[in-house]
């Protein structure tokens, strides 16, 4: 419900010139002056782990998110129906929980939402 909140679904993150990674989701709640590729780090990425993506996305996503100052990381195992939620707080990502059936309320800077994953799971 945040206008100023946006999505994108699998479109380029360019860390830098030699670094550019392509989340399954990414919401920006701040405006990038890019259109072509996220220029900044996104408020919050979802990663959809499966056997093939695990080291990547749980190792070396996770540091270079970390890192970049992305506020909220969120991994999720649909076979599992289970979210691992990560916030970084003072440029390390502390685990949040994981999550099944509950909710989770994210503040970025410009918004608040809660996500009761519950939901989100029933639809998969």
């Amino acid at each position: 419900n945040c206008k100023k909140c946006k999505a994108f679904v699998e479109m380029d993150y360019k860390v830098n010139e030699e670094t550019v990674l392509k989340p399954d989701l990414s919401i920006l709640c701040k405006e990038d002056k890019e259109e072509r590729f996220i220029s900044i780090a996104p408020d919050i990425i979802v990663e959809v782990v499966s056997k093939s993506t695990v080291r990547r996305d749980e190792k070396i996503k996770f540091k270079i998110y970390e890192g970049e100052g992305v506020k909220y990381y969120l991994l999720a195992y649909p076979e599992d129906k289970k979210i691992k939620i990560y916030q970084n707080i003072d440029h390390k990502f502390i685990k949040q929980g994981d999550f099944r059936d509950n909710s989770f309320k994210f503040e970025t800077d410009e918004c608040e939402f809660e996500v009761n994953f519950k939901e989100v799971f029933e639809r998969l």
